[in-house]
C-alpha cells in the first residue's frame, strides 16, 4: 500500500468580512474588512454597496466620524511564512434616509 502525503496550505481568510451593526433608529455602523490587494477606493465602494443592502430602497448618507471624513480606516499587516499581507478595514457610520 502506498502512502500519500496531502499539504494543506492555510491563508488567511478574513478578505471580504463584512458585518452591520444597528446603532440607532435609523443608523448603522458598516465594518469591511479588505484582502491584500484592496485599495481604500475599494473599500469604499464595498462600504456603500454593504450600506445600500442596509437601506433598500431608501437613499443613505455617510455620517461624518470626528475628523470630519466619511470612513475610518485601519491597516493591519498579517505576516505569514509566505509573506507578508496587508489587510485593510474601512468602518463607516451610514444613515439611511426617510423616502420623501
Amino acid at each position: 500500500m502506498k502512502n500519500i502525503a496531502f499539504i494543506v496550505f492555510v491563508v488567511p481568510v478574513l478578505v471580504g468580512c463584512t458585518t452591520v451593526k444597528k446603532t440607532s433608529e435609523n443608523e448603522y455602523e458598516v465594518t469591511v474588512q479588505g484582502g491584500p490587494f484592496d485599495s481604500i477606493e475599494a473599500l469604499k465602494e464595498k462600504a456603500s454597496s454593504e450600506a445600500q443592502k442596509v437601506c433598500g430602497t431608501k437613499s443613505f448618507e455617510f455620517v461624518k466620524n470626528w475628523m470630519g471624513d466619511d470612513f475610518a480606516f485601519k491597516q493591519e499587516k498579517h505576516y505569514t511564512q509566505y509573506g507578508d499581507y496587508n489587510y485593510g478595514t474601512a468602518i463607516a457610520k451610514i444613515k439611511c434616509m426617510s423616502k420623501k
